[in-house]
């Protein structure tokens, strides 16, 4: 399974297919669901080819009504997902990444996310400038309130289990590490020093850009 659609009708469908258009294999989830468990699974010429109560909904039920309870439709949920799935590849990171989003979702704080920069540049080389972090664009949520238009990836399983169960944290910043790993903090200060330490100072280990500040 590539990625997880939550919410059928016309919205959680058109996602689905536009997502199996790119190759991925995508769960759906209806409607129905809160009350049987239905699973569809769409491939890649989008027909339903499985049904059955076993998979995420088994894991997690009631998950339509935990939507709901974060104040975001499906297809924010897998929007925040994707930028979640772009900011690290540690499992374990996820929870604290999506706490950041949340908590600056509702501070009414831009999220001030390189992925999202990154994906609306045409032809991007690979080197994000301040130049890129200042173009006006849908997806620069250097400059944008809110979450972007769309999902900017496939969001796996466990960066949509994030973004539907955040840890419980205050944090509103982090930075990378260098070794993969992010310095998480709660206010600017602390994240000015990191961002000192890790990118700026002997934490640098390798060149790397700024997350959310």
């Amino acid at each position: 399974m590539d990625v997880l659609v939550l919410g059928g009708g016309i919205g959680g469908l058109a996602i689905a297919r536009a997502l199996v258009l790119r190759g991925a294999e995508v769960l759906v989830l209806e409607a129905s669901d809160r009350a049987g468990g239905v699973i569809r699974t769409e491939t890649l010429d989008g027909a339903l080819v499985e049904t059955g109560p076993q998979g995420f909904l088994g894991e997690h039920p009631g998950v339509l009504d935990v939507v709901e309870e974060l104040g975001l439709t499906p297809y924010e949920v897998v929007t925040l997902a994707s930028i979640i799935e772009k900011e690290t590849g540690d499992p374990s990171e996820r929870p604290l990444i999506a706490s950041v989003f949340h908590n600056r979702l509702k501070r009414g704080m831009r999220l001030e996310t390189d992925p999202t920069v990154i994906y609306g540049i045409k032809d991007f080389d690979g080197n994000l400038t301040r130049k890129h972090l200042e173009a006006p664009s849908p997806y620069n949520t250097y400059l944008n309130k809110g979450l972007p238009p769309g999902p900017i990836a496939n969001p796996g399983k466990k960066a949509i289990e994030a973004a539907l169960f955040p840890a419980q944290t205050d944090y509103l910043f982090f930075v990378s590490k260098n070794n993969g790993s992010h310095q998480f903090s709660s206010n600017l200060a602390d994240h000015n020093r990191a961002v000192q330490y890790y990118q700026l100072g002997p934490g640098r280990s390798t060149r790397t850009n700024h997350k959310p500040k």
